[in-house]
């Protein structure tokens, strides 16, 4: 399943203006992700970013915080994205550049989980097929167990 939130966004800028309502600092947090959650069946997207280097890199870390809705933990079995070879989900402990690469990974009941370079979690792109460029957006997709696949599209700034 693959929501694109850009057409939302239009939707609601169009909303907005055709009732002659118009508020600059709500449509600046809805367009930078603040307001604009994406979700499947509890799991939301409230933030997914890639920082762009302008450079060709061999790999990419993610910045994701998804938040859990639901009352049960909801388990990522694994991630793909469709400009890298495959997406490492990896756990570094104290500030170390030493990683360990997990199978699964389970979101707590009603929580949230940040992944980015400051976290302890990451999803990393590995082996990326093309230079990423400012504006473009690429795809995420996290197979969950409990009801499939989640595609995120992921913006890069």
């Amino acid at each position: 399943m693959v929501l694109n939130i850009s057409a939302k966004l239009r939707q609601i800028k169009i909303k907005l203006l055709k009732f002659g309502i118009f508020v600059p600092i709500l449509l600046f947090f809805v367009v930078e992700g603040y307001g604009a959650d994406l979700c499947a069946k509890g799991l939301c997207v409230v933030r997914a970013q890639i920082q762009s280097t302008g450079l060709m890199t061999n790999y990419q870390t993610i910045n994701l915080i998804l938040e859990n809705r639901t009352s049960d933990a909801v388990n990522i079995e694994y991630a793909t994205s469709d400009v890298a070879q495959y997406v490492d989900i990896g756990i570094f402990r104290d500030g170390s550049t030493i990683s360990k690469q997990i199978n699964a990974l389970t979101i707590p009941a009603r929580a949230y989980m940040q992944f980015n370079e400051r976290s302890n979690m990451r999803f990393i792109m590995i082996g990326l097929r093309e230079q990423l460029q400012q504006g473009t957006t690429i795809y995420l997709t996290l197979q969950i167990k409990e009801f499939g696949l989640f595609t995120i599209p992921v913006t890069v700034i």
